[in-house]
C-alpha cells in the first residue's frame, strides 16, 4: 500500500526499468519523480510500453558503451544536459495543462495550446535530450568531435539524430517517435487554419520556391493531440534514459570528477505545484508556499482530515476506449510529525537549493499542529534515511510537531474493474 498520488507508478519503475539497473546502480528518490511520471503516461495512455522500453534500452546503452570509452566525454556532455534541462522543463510544464485540457469554446483557443506545446518540445526539449546520444554515436560510430555536433545551447538539430537511427538501423520512429519537421515547420510559419473547433489543415511549403512539400493535410484535435502526445512521450523516453545513466554511473561520475551537476532552484510556482501534490497524499493540504528570503523557504500545511475506506472508482478514456478501474484504499491514523518529516523526505528535489525550509502545520480546525525549521544538512539526512526518526528529529534548528496522530489515505494499485 502507498501513499503515492498514482501507486502503481514506482511498482512500474521497479518492474520494468529495474532490470537496467547495472551492479554499481541505485534508483534513488531523487530519479523516481521523473521515471514514475514516464510509467504512469505509459499505463494512463495505453502505449506499446514494450516499444517504449525497447527504445530506452537502445538508447541506454549506447551512453553506457561510450560512457566505457571516453567517460570524460560523455559524462559532462549528459551532465550539462541535466543542468539546461530545468529551465525547459519549467517550460514545458506551464504548457502542459492547457495543452490537453482542450475545454476552450473558441476554436482557435483550443488548438493554439497544442500548437505551442509541440513547437516547444521539437525546438526546445527534444534537441536537447538528444545531444549526449548523438555525442556517444560520435564516439562509437563516426569519429567525429562531439562539441562539433552540439550546438553553443547544448541542443543537436533533430534531422541528426534521425540520421544517426538509420545509420544505427534501428526501427524507425525507436528514438524520434513524433517527430516531424513539416508539422512543426506549418506551425513555426503560421501555415495552417483552424476551420472548426474539431478541425485544422495544415501544410508546408520550400521557403525558397513556394512550393507545397508537404499537405494540405487536415487533422481532427483528437489527431493531432496524439501527435503532440507521441512527441511528449518521445521526450520522457530519452528523458528516462538519461536518468537511468546517472543511476548507473552517478557514483563513479562524482568520485572520479568526470562532472558534477549544478544546482537549479525550481521556479515557486512548480514548487508549489509539486509539493501540493505530494502533501495531497500525505494528508496535507498545502495552503502557502513563500520565500522568507532568498534562502528560506516557507510552506504552511493544514491537516485534511480525509477517512476513505471503500473503492476509488477510476475511468480512464484514450484511442483505444475507456477502462474502468478499482484502486481498493484504507485509512490509518499516522503520527502527524512523520508525516511532515516524510513529505521533506520525498521532495528534496523542490527545496535543496534552500539553506533553511519553514514548516507551520495546522490541525484541520485551523488550530496550531506544530513548527519544523530544518537547514540543508538536516535535510539530507532525512533524505538518506538512515538515521532512526528521533535521532532526525533531533538535528532541526526547531521541532514543535504534534505527535497526535491525523488520518492519512493508503491507496493499492489500480485493477481492472
Amino acid at each position: 500500500m502507498s501513499s503515492h498520488p498514482f501507486p502503481l507508478a514506482q511498482r512500474m519503475v521497479i518492474d520494468l526499468l529495474g532490470p537496467l539497473v547495472g551492479a554499481r546502480g541505485k534508483i534513488g528518490f531523487h530519479h523516481l519523480g521523473p521515471l514514475e511520471a514516464f510509467m504512469y503516461h505509459l499505463w494512463i495512455h495505453r502505449a506499446n510500453v514494450e516499444e517504449r522500453l525497447r527504445g530506452v534500452r537502445a538508447a541506454l546503452l549506447l551512453l553506457e558503451r561510450s560512457f566505457d570509452e571516453r567517460p570524460g566525454i560523455i559524462a559532462p556532455i549528459a551532465y550539462a544536459t541535466f543542468d539546461k534541462l530545468g529551465r525547459v522543463q519549467m517550460e514545458i510544464f506551464g504548457l502542459v495543462p492547457e495543452a490537453w485540457n482542450g475545454s476552450a469554446q473558441q476554436p482557435d483557443a483550443r488548438f493554439r495550446p497544442l500548437l505551442n506545446l509541440y513547437a516547444a518540445l521539437y525546438e526546445r526539449l527534444y534537441p536537447l535530450l538528444a545531444a549526449p546520444l548523438i555525442a556517444a554515436d560520435a564516439v562509437l560510430r563516426t569519429g567525429e568531435d562531439p562539441q562539433t555536433l552540439i550546438r553553443n545551447d547544448g541542443r543537436v538539430h533533430p534531422t541528426t539524430v534521425e540520421r544517426m537511427e538509420t545509420a544505427r538501423d534501428y526501427p524507425p520512429g525507436l528514438l524520434t517517435g513524433g517527430l516531424d519537421r513539416h508539422l512543426r515547420n506549418s506551425i513555426g510559419h503560421g501555415r495552417y487554419d483552424v476551420l472548426s473547433r474539431d478541425r485544422i489543415r495544415m501544410e508546408d511549403r520550400d521557403p525558397r520556391t513556394g512550393e507545397m512539400t508537404w499537405g494540405p493535410h487536415e487533422f481532427s484535435y483528437r489527431e493531432l493531440r496524439e501527435r503532440v502526445f507521441e512527441l511528449y512521450l518521445t521526450c520522457e523516453t530519452l528523458l528516462a534514459t538519461l536518468v537511468m545513466f546517472d543511476v548507473n554511473n552517478h557514483e563513479v561520475i562524482r568520485a572520479r570528477g568526470y562532472a558534477s551537476p549544478a544546482q537549479l532552484r525550481p521556479r515557486l510556482d512548480v514548487i508549489e505545484a509539486t509539493m501540493w501534490a505530494w502533501a495531497s497524499g500525505y494528508g496535507f493540504r498545502l495552503e502557502e508556499v513563500r520565500e522568507q528570503d532568498n534562502q528560506t523557504l516557507f510552506m504552511k500545511l493544514r491537516i485534511t482530515g480525509e477517512r476513505q475506506e471503500h473503492p476509488a472508482e477510476i475511468l480512464v478514456g484514450g484511442s483505444r476506449g475507456a477502462r474502468r478501474y478499482l484502486q481498493d484504499s484504507r485509512t490509518e491514523d499516522v503520527p502527524t510529525s512523520r508525516q511532515v518529516y516524510g513529505l521533506l523526505q520525498v521532495t528534496l528535489d523542490m527545496h535543496d537549493t534552500y539553506d533553511v525550509v519553514v514548516v507551520e502545520t495546522l490541525k484541520q480546525d485551523g488550530s496550531a499542529a506544530g513548527r519544523l525549521v530544518v537547514d540543508r544538512a538536516a535535510r539530507q539526512e532525512i533524505f538518506e534515511g538512515l538515521r532512526s526518526f528521533d535521532e532526525v528529529r533531533r538535528l532541526s534548528a526547531e521541532d514543535t510537531l504534534i505527535d497526535e496522530t491525523m488520518p492519512v489515505i493508503f491507496t493499492d494499485s489500480p485493477r481492472p474493474a
